[in-house]
C-alpha cells in the first residue's frame, strides 16, 4: 500500500477543488493511501484525512501573518497585479510535520505561500511529485505570463529562480506533472524543471456530480428561459482581464449585428460590473455559486459554455462542462485546446480575437450537439478513476 501525502496551500479556488478531487479518487484507490496537508484551518465541512499545518488557528494565523510580511517587504514599491506572485521564502516549516515523515511520497501541489523552498527540499528526501496548475513554480514568481508586468519584477524574477535553483540542486527523485501539452512544453524548457522527469495528467471530476439534467425542468426551477438560448460565462471575477469577459462582449456586440438576438440569453456566473454588455440580450446575473450541484445544474440547462481566456492551464470549467454535455466555446489558447479537442465537443476560434469568438458562437448557435457522446467524452478522460490509476502508476514506478 501507498501512502501518498499532497500539499496544498488551500483547498479553495480551482488548483484547491482539483487536488482535493484527486485525494478523494486516490482514497477509492486499492493500492494507495491519500492524506492532505494544507497551510489553511478546515471547514467543519471538511473531506476526510484533510488536515491544517498547524494545531491551533492561533498558531495558524501567526505563520500566515509572518508569510504575507515577508511577501509585502519583497513587493513593496512594485506595481500592482491581480495574481499571486511566488515568494519560496515563507513562515512553514512543513518538513517537520508528522505526516511528511510518515509518507512514502509526497505530492505538491498550488503551493504558493506555503512551501518554503530551502527547508523542504534540504530535509525531504522522499520521491516527489510535483503538480502544476500554473507556471508559478518554474516561473521565479508568475502565475501566468499574460498580462503580468514582467519587466517591473524582473530583478525579483531573476533572484527566485536562483534561489529555486540552489535549493532544489540535490533534488533527484522529483517527476513534474502537467495538466495539458502547453504546460508540459513551458515547464520543460524551463531552467528550473527543465532536467527532471515530465508526465501528462489531466484533473479529474466527480462526474456523479457533473452529468446531464433535463434542461426545461431545471430552468424553470433556475428561473431561467425556457424558450432562449442561454449561452454561459463563468469567472469569480469578471475585472480579471485574463479571464477574457472584455473579449465576450466584443464578441456579442458583433454578433448583433450579424443577427437577430432576442431569442438569446447570457447567464453570468461570478461577480463584477455587467454594463458593458450589449443591448438586445436577456442578462441574467447568476453571482457566486460554490455549491457543485449547483453548478451542474447551470451548465446543464445551458446551451453553450463560453471561455473566452486569454491564457488558462486545464480550467475546471470546461471539464465540468463538458461533463453535463454542454459544448464549449472559446479560443485555442493554453489547455483547453486538449479538451475541446473535437468538433463533436465545441469550437474553438483559432487565435484571440473577437470576430472569430463570434463565428464560433454563431455556428454553434446552429448545431446540433449530441450530449450524450460529449459526456461519453468527459467520463472517458477526466473521470476520477482514470486519474487515480494514472497516479498510482506513476507513484509505484517511482518508488521502485
Amino acid at each position: 500500500m501507498i501512502k501518498s501525502l499532497i500539499i496544498s496551500t488551500g483547498y479553495g479556488g480551482g488548483a484547491g477543488r482539483a487536488c482535493l478531487r484527486l485525494h478523494k479518487g486516490l482514497q477509492e484507490h486499492p493500492n494507495v493511501t491519500s492524506k492532505v496537508l494544507i497551510g489553511q484551518f478546515l471547514p467543519k465541512e471538511a473531506m476526510d484525512d484533510v488536515y491544517p499545518v498547524n494545531n491551533t488557528k492561533l498558531e495558524l494565523l501567526l505563520r500566515r501573518r509572518y508569510t504575507k510580511l515577508i511577501a509585502a517587504s519583497t513587493l513593496r514599491g512594485r506595481p500592482n497585479t491581480e495574481q499571486t506572485f511566488l515568494n519560496p521564502r515563507t513562515g512553514y516549516a512543513i518538513h517537520r510535520h508528522p505526516l511528511v515523515k510518515e509518507a512514502d511520497i509526497i505530492n505538491l501541489h498550488w503551493t504558493t505561500r506555503f512551501l518554503d523552498h530551502r527547508s523542504f527540499f534540504a530535509n525531504v528526501d522522499k520521491p516527489i511529485v510535483w503538480t502544476l496548475h500554473d507556471m508559478n513554480p518554474f516561473s521565479g514568481g508568475y502565475p501566468y505570463d499574460k498580462d503580468f508586468p514582467i519587466d517591473a519584477y524582473q530583478d525579483l524574477i531573476k533572484a527566485n529562480l536562483e534561489y529555486q535553483i540552489q535549493a532544489m540542486k540535490d533534488v533527484k527523485n522529483l517527476t513534474v506533472v502537467t495538466l495539458c501539452k502547453w504546460m508540459y512544453d513551458l515547464s520543460k524548457a524551463s531552467s528550473l524543471f527543465g532536467r527532471f522527469r515530465h508526465e501528462l495528467i489531466p484533473n479529474s471530476l466527480d462526474v456523479d456530480t457533473f452529468q446531464p439534467v433535463d434542461s426545461a425542468a431545471t430552468r424553470q426551477r433556475l428561473g431561467l428561459p425556457v424558450d432562449k438560448k442561454i449561452l454561459l460565462f463563468v469567472a469569480s471575477y469578471l475585472s480579471h482581464k485574463r479571464k477574457g469577459f472584455q473579449h465576450l462582449v466584443a464578441a456579442l456586440e458583433i454578433l448583433r449585428d450579424r443577427m437577430p438576438v432576442n431569442d438569446i440569453c447570457l447567464a453570468v456566473v461570478g461577480s463584477g460590473n455587467l454594463s458593458a454588455l450589449p443591448e438586445g440580450y436577456e442578462i441574467i446575473e447568476l453571482g457566486h455559486i460554490t455549491e457543485e450541484r449547483g453548478m451542474a445544474e447551470i451548465y446543464g440547462a445551458a446551451d453553450m459554455f463560453i471561455i473566452p481566456s486569454e491564457q488558462d492551464n486545464l480550467p475546471n470549467t470546461v471539464v465540468e462542462s463538458l461533463s453535463t454535455g454542454t459544448p464549449v466555446t472559446g479560443f485555442a489558447v493554453g489547455g483547453i485546446p486538449d479538451m475541446v479537442n473535437a468538433p463533436e465537443l465545441g469550437l474553438l476560434a483559432p487565435r484571440i480575437d473577437a470576430g472569430e469568438l463570434a463565428t464560433a458562437i454563431e455556428k454553434m448557435l446552429h448545431t446540433d450537439f449530441d450530449r450524450e457522446h460529449i459526456r461519453a467524452s468527459a467520463i472517458r478522460r477526466y473521470s476520477p478513476k482514470v486519474q487515480a490509476n494514472a497516479y498510482h502508476d506513476l507513484f509505484a514506478d517511482m518508488l521502485k
